[in-house]
Parts: C-alpha cells; structure tokens; sequence
C-alpha cells in the first residue's frame, strides 16, 4: 500500500469516524425514544422491511444501471414523440408543436450537448409529419429507446423475490412493449401541460377548472403509468391493487426528485458543472427516477412480507411447555 491508498484509506476513516458514526449514533438514539407502540406499527414495519431490501437487492446500484441505459434512450424516444406529436397536432389542430419543438430543441441542445444534425431532424419530424416517417420512427427509434425500458424491466423482475423470472426474449418484448406506450403517453402529457393550462378554450368557468385541474390529472396519470410498470414487469404478477402503494411512493419520489433537481440546477448547476451541467443535471434526474420505481417495488414486497408476517403471527400456536 503506498502513500497515496494511506492517505485515502486516512480521509475514509475520518470521515466514517466524525461524519458517519455520530449521524447512526444520533438515528439510533432517536429511535430508541419513539413508543413501542409506534415502532410495532405496520407503517413502521414496512419502512424498516422496505430499507433492508433496498440494501439487500443493492437497489441503487441498479438504479445506477438502469439510468445509464435510460440516457441511451432518451434522444431515440424524443424523436418518436416529436414524430406523433406533429402528427397529432396536424390531425387535431391543437396547436402545441410549435411550443413543444422549441421545449425539445432545446432540451436536446442544451442538456444532452447534441449537435444541429438532430436538432434538425426534430425540426423537420414537426414540419413535415406523415404516416411513413411515424412508421419508421417506429420501426427504429422505437427499438433503440426500448434499451432503458428492457433494463428497467429486468431490475423489477429481479428485485422482487418471486420464483417465476422472465427469460431474455420475453423481457426484451416487454421492454419495446412498454417504450410503444410511453410515446402516446408522452404525446398526451405534452398536449395537457400546453393546452391544458389554457383551458382547452372552454368558455368562463370551465376553462379555470379544467386549468385548475392539469396538475391532479398529471398526477393520476404519473400514478397509473407508474402501477402499470409495477404490475406488468414482474413475471410472476399479483393483484393490480395491491401494486397501488409501491406506485404512489414512486410517484412521491418523482415528483420530489424532479423539484430538487430543477432547483438545484436553476441555483449553482451552470456555476459548479459548467458545460456539463445539462447531462450531469440529466443523469441524476434519470437516477432519481429510476430509484423511485425500484424503491416502490421494493415498497411492495416489503408490505407483503409486513402481513404475511403479522399473519402468521396471528395463527401461530404459542409454546406453553
């Protein structure tokens, strides 16, 4: 060992033994003041079950993975959708594209660091929707997209515990499966952020309640995509209720991760990442979402393991001898 794996192994000790240890130190301490009847809890007893299988099933580690494999994916899904919202819009004459073409212009530019060749190309997709070029974005887009799904797929059916796996054919279906629905659901989330606020033009006071209502309805929607994810990925399935909570906590996490990252890029991002600061922004987003998920299968299990537990508890024969 030489003199500079000392000096880590130095700074490493340190900060385990002044920064670590009184953080578990002062938990510990807090948790052995709460009640009995708290820590004896369901709510108490899914949180603890649910921590020790995210370091059990090393869930952001995979998290880590699976949101590397997302940012392969994300320019591939962003021209599929540009593609379907031309189309849409030429169809319906919503009159979203023009904002959505600027919002993913400059998205591509900005924060993947993408030259003008796709920016481009997602120019021209607006411009000119057809049938063909949906069709092919479809057939080549769409499969390079799937990548991130497969992988977040394959993460689900892991960390779950169930005997039943899904073999490498039927989980790279399941992800093109999943990355053919995330382009309408993605087109729609972008044509009710746009015309949602302005209330669809509805006459006084149904354009303010429907304008009103964008946020609870995105909200529902991130729910239902997220329960689909849930129930659908594993091989082995359970009821699609009992998926429900895993799905509100991933949403939880979205929802919160995004508003960190958004304020946390809007105050230092440019000044401490520089250029970087997009696709590093980008990345931690993509792993926070990733987590999300994960953690709300994780929720899942814990909870099944939580009543399975009590239930065996309750019908158990106590030892008299």
């Amino acid at each position: 060992m030489d003199a500079r794996e000392d000096l880590d192994m130095s700074v490493f000790t340190r900060v385990r033994a002044f920064v670590i240890a009184p953080v578990i130190l002062l938990a510990r301490g807090a948790w052995a003041l709460v009640p009995r009847s708290i820590k004896d809890s369901w709510a108490a007893n899914t949180v603890v079950e649910t921590i020790q299988l995210v370091r059990q099933n090393r869930v952001m580690g995979i998290a880590a993975e699976v949101s590397f494999w997302a940012l392969l994916s994300v320019t591939p899904l962003l021209l599929v959708s540009a593609s379907a919202l031309g189309y849409v819009d030429s169809l319906f004459g919503f009159h979203v594209a023009d904002d959505a073409r600027v919002a993913m212009t400059g998205f591509v530019r900005d924060l993947l660091g993408i030259g003008n060749q796709a920016v481009d190309s997602i120019n021209e997709l607006f411009a000119e929707p057809s049938t063909s070029g949906l069709t092919f974005g479809l057939l080549t887009s769409l499969y390079a997209s799937s990548r991130g799904f497969t992988s977040l797929i394959g993460g689900l059916d892991h960390i779950t515990g169930r005997d039943q796996k899904r073999n490498f054919v039927t989980t790279r279906v399941a992800g093109f499966v999943a990355a053919i629905l995330s382009v309408p659901a993605l087109v729609a989330l972008l044509v009710l952020v746009n015309v949602g606020r302005t209330g669809f033009g509805l006459p006084q006071p149904w354009s303010d309640i429907v304008s009103a209502s964008m946020w609870p309805l995105i909200t529902l929607g991130l729910t239902g995509f997220a329960l689909s994810l849930l129930h659908g990925s594993p091989a082995q399935r359970t009821p699609f209720l009992t998926d429900l909570l895993g799905a509100v906590v991933a949403v939880a996490i979205w929802l919160s991760g995004s508003w960190v990252t958004a304020r946390s890029l809007a105050s230092f991002g440019s000044d401490v990442l520089g250029i970087l600061g997009g696709s590093v922004g980008l990345l931690l987003w993509l792993y926070l979402m990733t987590s999300g998920i994960l953690i709300g299968a994780q929720v899942n299990v814990a909870r099944h393991n939580v009543e399975r537990q009590a239930d065996n508890d309750l019908f158990s024969v106590p030892d008299l001898s």
